[in-house]
């Protein structure tokens, strides 16, 4: 009686803006046993690749592009896929594969939204990590020779040629980024050459260095991220350039610090969405907070309620697309959400009047199949994305486009009242309600 009343109010009240924290599903994921383990955004939309055979029950291999609201099929790639990045207006691939649609290739192919492409001879091994840096693209993993190249698990495309980058590592290479205006690597390495270089190292134009003088050869780097005007390198660790860190550390150009009790367990994705650090990985905790494979650091401080609940397995993979934030990895739920492999990431707060910036229509409404919303006095060909949740805050939908129509299909939606949002990039358009029946 309470919830029917509510509801009852709800509808006959003015325009909202809803309240919504936590993840969401897209569409029903990837097939089981499956594993995503690279995301990027290519000519607008977010790819997912890595380990499986179907994207919202349609067949792919390995790597899907996700709309807005389903997954489209993408001619795949025959073995894991760890790594995506874009290039010279291309979408790069990097992994254990040798076959990118039906061309061969060794590792790493390039996709022009049309057909896959090889990359020179590509690699005699693996690629993990994919990074543009002063107008090349770098690639590492595990691998000692790179087109005709003899170079160890790291080396340059410049377009045309592939080249070493002096002795390279000696182990694998996990990740790529970069910090004040140089190439960093992290990975299980001890050495460059004969260099005493552990885990994480930066390159000055002709060499490998180390970060610190402490000799910390246990430690495997999995991501690192730059945050902040310090750079956080996150993996399987304890101790990094002589100081106490559990999994997380920060470098800041000269010193190490740790992140307070940092993570009970390894650490192996970073990104930055809204001026906070993401993590993921296989802990259950960060600092005294619980923190479910996931959670968030603002710099002095772990964030409370980012990682509860979080998700049921491991997160290998944080990335931003489309102003949402995405993260992949082993898991079939996150946070309340049945979530297969992949989610979306809402952080909203707050119910509360709001302004409208443009007008909004939704017809039928109420509504039994679908409703159309309409967004008048929108600029044309920008990119919006519409969100709608529940009365309780939970997400339930997340479409993109690029004009002023949105569908809203009864199919995804129990019967009841649903609060929705357009958004323009980071800026609410204006919102309203619909009711399915």
């Amino acid at each position: 009686m309470v919830r029917s009343l509510l509801l009852f109010l709800l509808l006959l009240s003015g325009p909202l803006e809803y309240s919504a924290q936590g993840w969401t599903a897209l569409d029903s994921g990837m097939a089981p046993n499956s594993r995503v383990s690279a995301l990027t955004t290519y000519e607008g939309h977010l790819y997912a690749a890595g380990q499986f055979d179907s994207a919202g029950m349609r067949p792919v291999n390995n790597i899907a592009r996700w709309n807005g609201a389903s997954w489209d099929s993408v001619s795949g790639l025959n073995s894991w896929v760890y790594a995506l990045c874009t290039y010279n207006g291309k979408l790069i691939a990097g992994g254990l594969f040798s076959i990118a649609g039906t061309d061969t290739v060794n590792g790493i192919a390039q996709w022009n939204d049309t057909t896959w492409a090889p990359l020179g001879a590509g690699v005699n091994g693996a690629i993990a990590a994919l990074q543009v840096y002063n107008g090349s693209l770098y690639a590492a993993g595990s691998f000692s020779v790179a087109g005709t190249a003899f170079a160890n698990n790291i080396a340059k495309w410049d377009g045309t040629t592939w080249t070493a980058l002096d002795s390279g590592f000696n182990n694998p290479v996990f990740t790529l980024d970069t910090f004040q205006g140089n190439l960093y690597a992290g990975g299980a390495f001890t050495k460059s050459g004969s260099r005493m270089i552990p885990a994480v190292s930066k390159w000055n134009g002709t060499q490998w260095q180390p970060l610190g003088n402490a000799p910390d050869t246990l430690n495997v780097v999995y991501a690192l991220q730059a945050f902040k005007g310090r750079l956080y390198a996150g993996g399987l660790f304890d101790s990094i350039g002589g100081i106490r860190a559990n999994y997380i550390a920060a470098w800041n150009g000269t010193l190490w610090d740790s992140l307070k009790a940092g993570t009970d367990s390894t650490v192996l994705a970073l990104t930055v969405f809204d001026s906070v650090l993401y993590l993921g990985g296989q802990f259950g905790k960060a600092g005294s907070l619980p923190a479910a494979h996931f959670s968030a650091w603002n710099d002095t401080s772990w964030i409370s309620s980012y990682g509860t609940p979080g998700m049921n397995g491991d997160i290998s993979v944080l990335a931003v697309s489309n102003n949402l934030l995405y993260a992949g990895g082993a898991f079939t739920t996150a946070g309340n959400a049945s979530a297969s492999y992949i989610a979306a990431w809402t952080d909203i707060t707050g119910i509360k009047e709001w302004k409208k910036t443009v007008s909004l229509n939704a017809f039928p409404n109420p509504f039994m199949d679908y409703t159309t919303i309409q967004i008048k006095d929108a600029e044309q060909g920008i990119p919006l994305r519409l969100e709608v949740c529940d009365v309780f805050g939970n997400n339930v939908a997340i479409s993109y486009s690029r004009s002023s129509i949105f569908e809203l299909n009864k199919a995804q939606l129990a019967s009841g009242i649903y609060f929705y949002r357009v958004f323009s990039g980071n800026n609410c358009l204006g919102t309203g309600k619909v009711v399915a029946q």
